[in-house]
């Protein structure tokens, strides 16, 4: 009776700590995700209630379960000819496979789709293909994260126990890093020109156009001809509604370097993002004395407008290695580790008070 209450609560505090890493992790995912792809190197994490995380990795969820269901399907009709016999090791091999490749494709789908929830568009494949050796550079690294990952967590499950404080770090550096290497993808295609497409001219707009061309004064010379020997002159077309034109072309996004912003201090009372920091308060000094010092330097501080961040120049190698140890992502890696360890103790834990067995 003992050890079955230890295996159900373990498995119950496996499940428990499973969800909420696991929304954590599918929420960084896409925090990094976001924030690379937009360009920057340092990304912002947001301080979010837990409701927000469950919310971003709810939708996260809900496009990888739309993902599994063709792989289902292809594992179920390979059960002859690919481990017969064996349907979860059949099912986690074609998974394991066909979220490798078609995941990042749906996830960089999703994002670019107007409604966020588009699982596969022809335009990122095409732009995939269009920085061919980025593509292969993010499949060579993941697929290697992958496996080393997989592999130090079987040893520590089927083996040595204590590999799990190894593994447990390494899964969530490995994360991160596959999160910035999708993201840098989605930086390199985002910056891809994109093809405009040029529609032929109509019949009837070439005739319209030849006819506008044509302007005459007074009645045609060559038209019909009155009983009294005079030209008949020709009735006055009425001028063609707008509705019945084709929507023209939108207009191109200009490639000049926009103006520079104006030295001018905002008003509201808020503090523009590219705004110099604050300096630090003086210990020596007292709270008035620290917040006058403050006000004072405020104008000062607001017109000197920080340089835009510079762009990689290359974006697959540089920042990649060293972002989980980025100041800002130190507390994540660190959260993600202390939960993939404490949710492969209570495996353990689970497997070693097994009752079914």
């Amino acid at each position: 009776m003992g050890q079955a209450i230890i295996f159900v609560c373990s498995m119950a505090g496996a499940v428990i700590v499973a969800f909420y890493v696991l929304a954590f992790s599918a929420s960084a995912l896409l925090v990094v995700v976001e924030g690379t792809a937009a360009g920057n190197d340092e990304v912002s994490w947001p301080n979010e209630p837990w409701s927000d995380v469950f919310g971003r990795a709810g939708y996260l969820g809900v496009l990888l379960g739309l993902w599994l269901i063709p792989f289902g399907f292809l594992s179920r009709g390979l059960s002859q000819s690919v481990l017969p016999g064996q349907d979860v090791a059949r099912f986690i091999l074609v998974v394991g496979w066909g979220l490798w490749i078609f995941f990042p494709i749906g996830l960089l789908s999703a994002l670019r789709s107007v409604s966020g929830w588009g699982l596969f568009r022809f335009d990122v494949i095409r732009d995939m293909l269009r920085v061919l050796p980025a593509t292969v550079l993010f499949y060579a690294a993941s697929g290697a994260l992958s496996g080393l990952v997989g592999f130090v967590w079987v040893r520590s499950l089927i083996g040595n126990g204590a590999l799990v404080l190894v593994a447990a770090p390494l899964t969530a550096i490995g994360w991160l890093l596959y999160a910035r290497l999708l993201g840098r993808l989605a930086f390199k295609m985002g910056r891809l020109p994109q093809p405009v497409s040029k529609k032929k001219p109509t019949p009837e707009k070439t005739a319209g156009k030849k006819s506008a061309g044509r302007k005459r004064k007074g009645p045609d010379p060559n038209g019909p001809v009155a009983p009294s020997g005079e030209p008949v002159p020709e009735p006055e077309k009425t001028q063609r509604s707008l509705l019945l034109d084709d929507e023209p072309e939108p207009y191109g996004v200009s490639s000049e370097a926009p103006p520079e912003r104006p030295n001018v201090v905002p008003l509201d009372g808020y503090d523009p993002e590219e705004a110099e920091e604050v300096e630090a308060p003086d210990p020596k000094l007292d709270n008035v004395e620290n917040a006058n010092r403050a006000i004072a330097n405020r104008e000062k501080r607001l017109t000197r407008r920080r340089k835009p961040p510079k762009m990689p120049e290359q974006p697959m190698l540089e920042g990649i290695l060293t972002f989980p140890f980025y100041p800002q992502c130190v507390g994540k890696w660190i959260n993600l580790a202390f939960g993939w360890a404490l949710f492969g103790f209570l495996i353990q834990l689970m497997l070693s008070f097994n009752v079914v067995r």
